[in-house]
């Protein structure tokens, strides 16, 4: 890439860009805090969508007006127009538009395969013209199982093949072995309504066996019309129902491939396939910059890029008298769609322990919700219905200050039941409403895995839980030893102000200093 040209100056113009203000989440108040420290020594400009988002909304939820900080759509911003462009947009491909750049990565996202790549997939990698494979009813909608760009079936997935006069007379379907359930399945495969192909898909027995589909051969009637219906029948299982992840989904057949190739121009694709590499647009990024070590060790496993860490600041809650009452915090999700906070297994957490003898207890689940999510929202609502569970949708900031002040624990549960090999973009990123927990006094109880490990020092100012169970046992252990819990209250504190709006201004004025203080390389 060439090199734009440099103004030299001491002060600096930025750009600062979300493509997602009007939400005002955690990474709006991220970007939001860069912006405010980079203003203390730079020209900042808020750059994100044409419609911009309102102000009013943003300064009740952050308590900032933002009436000094410019804002420009991006689609009219031209290229150079800033010395440093900054992009803090979860899930952006936007590339660098300044004569400088950095990336602010909160999870390196993989890279979807567009639906026309994978309903040809082996066959477009060949150039071949004369075949194509198109789902139809009955698919689940595209998702990556670890090496596979893969479609499941509902138990009764309809594939239409295409094919040329003179096009394939069989095909070959590869099927991932990477099932959620401990037994293989029984599946049987029509051809225009005649059973041509059964068997039973296995879990792998070797590290080879689940990088390899396992395949199936299906013989095309040679005087069939050019368009060929295959129905593939099988067992069905809901992911839920055997690990309770909040993964509703009726599952059949994991559809990884389609093809006519030979079995080692087919294992050759998929090895390929499995291979990250960098999106072109990280490459116009003069750095990349993660918000905790595990999002920085997936850019590097991911990406194969080297990154700087500057953790989010959280801004300190008040402490106050404390209540019986159990907090946790985050955005309504539906489970297996994004980033899940798993309020519905919290519930029946909290019902567990009502169960077993739990009195005087209430849970309360703050945040947002959009229109997609509601259906997940009203079940959560339905499961608390009976138990004193109280739901805040959307609460003011205010509310929320109280809740943290009157909390004696916080619950995290973002990233539980999830395969943190196959989808590590669901476990928590960084973690900012555990913090701010943890600077008002509750004792923080959140998920082993992802970046809330690094906040949460375990048994010393709070613990980790790998299950339900266990989250169960260690809230039942905190509840019936006051004194235990008021030693990790203060512990979670001392460990929150770790965190706090200081250290991320050092750390962004070294960043920016960085930038400053040489031209931009020829990339």
């Amino acid at each position: 890439m060439d090199a734009r040209p440099w103004t030299g100056r001491v002060t600096m113009r930025v750009g600062v860009m979300n493509d997602h203000w009007p939400t005002g989440g955690g990474g709006e108040a991220l970007a939001l805090a860069f912006a405010r420290a980079a203003a203390r020594t730079d020209d900042v400009t808020l750059l994100g969508p044409a419609g911009g988002f309102d102000r009013n909304v943003l300064a009740e939820r952050f308590g900032d007006d933002l009436s000094d900080l410019p804002y420009e759509a991006l689609d009219a911003v031209p290229e150079g127009a800033f010395d440093l462009f900054v992009n803090m947009s979860f899930a952006s491909g936007q590339p660098n538009l300044g004569a400088r750049g950095i990336l602010v990565c909160q999870f390196p996202m993989p890279l979807p395969l567009p639906d026309s790549a994978l309903a040809r997939l082996d066959a477009r990698l060949r150039g071949d013209r004369d075949f194509a494979a198109v789902f139809g009813r009955g698919f689940q909608p595209l998702e990556r199982l670890r090496w596979h760009a893969t479609r499941w079936t509902d138990g009764e997935g309809e594939l239409t093949i295409r094919r040329t006069p003179d096009g394939p007379r069989s095909v070959r379907l590869g099927l991932a072995r990477l099932l959620p359930w401990p037994r293989g399945v029984d599946y049987l495969i029509e051809v225009d309504g005649r059973e041509v192909a059964g068997g039973t898909l296995a879990r792998p027995r070797r590290h080879l066996d689940a990088v390899l589909p396992h395949t199936v051969d299906v013989v095309l009637p040679p005087q069939s019309p050019r368009n060929v219906t295959l129905r593939l029948r099988s067992d069905t299982v809901v992911p839920h129902d055997l690990v309770h992840n909040g993964d509703h989904r009726t599952l059949g057949l994991p559809v990884a491939s389609i093809s006519h190739t030979t079995s080692t121009d087919h294992a050759m694709a998929l090895l390929g396939r499995g291979v990250q590499r960098p999106p072109p647009f990280v490459d116009t990024y003069d750095e990349v910059v993660a918000i905790s070590e595990f999002t920085r060790r997936w850019i590097r496993r991911r990406w194969r890029v080297d990154s700087s860490v500057v953790h989010p600041p959280v801004a300190p809650q008040t402490p106050g008298t404390k209540r019986r009452m159990i907090l946790a915090v985050g955005r309504f999700i539906t489970p297996g769609r994004g980033h899940a906070k798993k309020q519905l297994e919290l519930v029946h957490a909290f019902g567990q322990l009502q169960l077993r003898g739990l009195d005087g207890w209430e849970l309360h689940l703050v945040g947002g919700c959009r229109d997609v999510d509601v259906a997940y929202l009203e079940h959560v609502q339905r499961a608390a219905a009976r138990l004193p569970v109280h739901v805040h949708v959307d609460a003011p900031a205010a509310e929320l200050r109280r809740l943290y002040r009157e909390a004696a624990i916080s619950w995290h549960a973002t990233g539980l039941g999830e395969d943190p090999e196959t989808h590590p973009e669901r476990l928590e990123h960084f973690g900012i409403a555990t913090v701010e927990a943890m600077s008002a006094g509750a004792v923080p109880l959140v998920y082993a895995g992802g970046g809330s490990t690094e906040t949460v020092v375990h048994g010393r100012s709070g613990y980790h839980f790998h299950s339900i169970a266990e989250l169960v046992e260690l809230t039942e252990m905190l509840v019936a030893d006051p004194e235990r819990r008021d030693h990790l209250a203060h512990q979670a504190r001392a460990r929150a102000a770790q965190f706090g709006a200081e250290q991320f201004e050092d750390a962004t004025a070294r960043l920016l200093d960085r930038h400053r203080s040489s031209p931009p390389a020829s990339r």
